[in-house]
């Protein structure tokens, strides 16, 4: 997703390949949490959560509201 993303952005650009992900998210649970908190409380419609560190991305995840109707 994140390589599409940013080749949508690129327009023709050489893009480089996004790192892998750290290997336990365990640490950024709370963060999840709250955003889909807010989401159930309709405060967000969804979110796109990227964290990185240096050269890795810790934490990725996209969060949206369930589609009723």
């Amino acid at each position: 997703m994140a390589v599409a993303l940013a080749s949508i952005f690129a327009a023709g650009r050489s893009v480089a390949q996004a790192p892998a992900p750290a290997q336990s998210n365990a640490g950024f649970a709370p963060i999840a949490s709250l955003v889909e908190a807010a989401i159930a409380r309709h405060e967000l419609p969804g979110a796109v959560v990227l964290i990185g560190r240096g050269d890795a991305i810790a934490f990725s995840a996209v969060m949206v509201a369930p589609l009723i109707g």
